[in-house]
């Protein structure tokens, strides 16, 4: 799997949006991050990596009408998994492109 360094990317807009809902943005930030965290250490835990597991536990932290449901509804309507698929096959693009580019420099 390809290495995508965008957790900052996609940080800075949850903290922005902290800010905007009257938090100071560095106790935005630490909320984003921890959450990120949490969720990261979750999953983790789980220790399984079947195709299975994520959507499971995903329905295990989303409670209906509660506040991840809300999210989960706002990612569907945006096409939240479109906009990461997009992201990925272009940086699978410019892996591909950069590899050529490091291959023929090699040759010289």
């Amino acid at each position: 799997m390809l290495k995508i360094a965008v957790m900052p990317i996609r940080l800075l807009p949850r903290a922005e949006a902290g800010e905007k809902l009257g938090l100071p943005y560095q106790d935005a930030l630490t909320l984003s991050l921890q959450t990120v965290l949490g969720s990261a250490q979750l999953a983790q835990q789980e220790n399984d990596v079947s195709k299975q597991a994520m959507p499971a536990l995903i329905a295990q932290i989303t409670s209906k009408g509660g506040t991840t449901f809300a999210a989960m509804q706002s990612f569907a309507a945006d096409n939240f998994s479109g906009i990461i698929d997009n992201a990925v096959q272009h940086c699978y693009q410019r892996a591909v492109a950069l590899g050529k580019s490091d291959y023929n420099q090699s040759k010289k």
